[in-house]
């Protein structure tokens, strides 16, 4: 039954194998990101608590990161990967290597222009993401 299960899933698309928050964590931690704990909650805001965004599910990208190539199916060019992990290092590279050390980071994604939501709301809904991470004991 757990194959017959497996098949129609992935079939249309779902995975069996859910990514968690917890598992982002680590991985963004062993990466040694800047300022983890609002990297989780982009991440969490790009792709839904439960990572089940379109683009995660289908383009394993986390943070909703540009520079794909379009097409009729990916209209706005988001970047594909092979596996998740691969998004939280072209982060790094691509986003965090503008970072100027000692910078506030919520200033810092202003500035970059990474978001194109008002930056008021934007930046609250990631405050908000970090308390209630911290309320679940994910971060510290």
């Amino acid at each position: 039954m757990k194959n017959l299960l497996t098949t129609l899933l992935l079939g249309i698309g779902l995975s069996t194998n859910a990514l968690t928050i917890e598992q982002v964590w680590a991985e963004i931690n062993y990466c040694e990101l800047k300022h983890p704990e609002i990297v989780l909650a982009q991440s969490i805001k790009e792709a839904g608590w439960e990572y089940n965004s379109h683009n995660a599910i289908k383009r394993n990208n986390l943070f909703g990161l540009k520079g794909g190539q379009k097409s009729e199916s990916n209209k706005y060019g988001y970047r594909v990967f092979e596996h998740w992990s691969e998004s939280i290092d072209t982060y790094k590279n691509k986003i965090q290597n503008r970072y100027i050390e000692g910078e506030d980071y919520f200033q810092f994604l202003i500035r970059i222009k990474y978001f194109q939501a008002d930056s008021d709301i934007y930046i609250s809904d990631l405050k908000w993401i970090i308390k209630r991470l911290k309320q679940k004991g994910i971060i510290c």
